[in-house]
This record gives structure tokens, sequence and C-alpha cells, in this order.
């Protein structure tokens, strides 16, 4: 009886550990599904849109001020009237790009790390051999028991195309932040320089 109690013990520690270990990958497969066929209410469940649309924004406005050496901020632009209406156009701009990643055919196209596409700058590609069955390359690390980032690799350089955070409350993930390597962004789109 000892013995089965054991067994049992061990089989379901293993399978906690299992399922605490794929809880990442489950949420974005869930999270591609769900914006595979369009529905809202399930992104919402497994994507925190609010804080990904802040931190996109945030970074493509440090992408649009890089070229110039200027910080998008009304503060600084206050003296200079032109200056001022580029930062309009600017946070004008870079609105546009983030509502246009935030479709859910778009967000799909950035969770597997097709910048372009994501922005509606072109199609997304087609899948490599074998890319469909096994997903795009990934190289993930927990941060902490509630923090895992997750690096989606370019196939043809292997360098990191998209960086996502995923962040858990209670027992689900949810995708929180997704980083842009500056890069290989600057290449897929346009800067306005100010």
């Amino acid at each position: 009886m000892r013995r089965i109690l054991l067994y049992t013990l061990i089989c379901t520690v293993l399978a906690s550990l299992f399922w605490f270990r794929s809880g990442p990958y489950r949420a974005l497969r869930h999270l591609q599904e769900a914006a595979a066929a369009g529905d809202v209410v399930a992104l919402n469940r497994y994507a925190d849109l609010p804080a990904v649309q802040v931190g996109l924004h945030e970074q493509l406005l440090a992408l649009a001020a890089r070229p110039s050496g200027h910080m998008p901020d009304a503060a600084k632009a206050s003296g200079n009237s032109f200056r001022l209406v580029a930062v309009s156009a600017a946070n004008t701009w870079v609105d546009a790009l983030v509502a246009s990643a935030l479709q859910p055919r778009h967000l799909a196209a950035l969770v597997r790390g097709h910048c372009a596409a994501a922005f509606g700058q072109e199609p997304e590609p087609a899948a490599q051999p074998g890319e469909e069955e096994n997903g795009p390359m990934q190289a993930g690390v927990f941060e902490s028991m509630d923090r895992y980032t997750l690096c989606v690799l370019d196939p043809n350089t292997h360098a990191p195309a998209v960086t996502l955070t995923l962040r858990r409350t209670g027992l689900t993930w949810r995708l929180t932040d997704v980083q842009l390597p500056f890069e290989a962004v600057q290449h897929t789109i346009p800067v306005a320089a100010y």
C-alpha cells in the first residue's frame, strides 16, 4: 500500500512539474489559435493587450526618435514648434502601427516572429519546411516562478526576431510584453525621422 502511495505521489509531482513547465507554451499556442480564429475574448484571456500596447508604443516611439537623436517628449519640444509637430506626427504614426500589430492576425504573426507581417508591411512568409509542425525556433527561460521570457529566433539567421514575456497569474500564463530588436525592426518598419 505504501509503495502505491509513493508511486502515486511521484507521478503527481512529475505531472505537476510538466504542467507548470509547459504552461507558457500552452498559453502561446492558445493565443495563436485565438488570433487565427479572430476570437477577441480568447485573445484577452491569453494576452494582456493594454500592457502589450503600452510596451510596443514606447519601443516604436524610441525607434522613431533614434535617427535624429531626439526623444519624443512634449516638454523638450515646447520651445520648438517644428519639433512639436514632429512629435505629434510620430505619436499618430506609432498609434497606427500599434493598432495594426494588435489585430488578431497581426498579433499571431508577431508571436511567430514575423515583424513585417505584424505591422502590415508585407504578407506573412510561408512556413519553412518543418516549421509548420514544430513552430518557429524558440529559446526560453524562466526568470522567476511567475515570469517566462521566450525568444523567437529567425529561421535564417538564428538571430532574435522577437522576445515575448509571459507572466503567470494564478494558474494561467498571459503575454504581457513584446520586445522588438531595433536592428531587425529598422529594416522592416519605415522610420519617421524628425
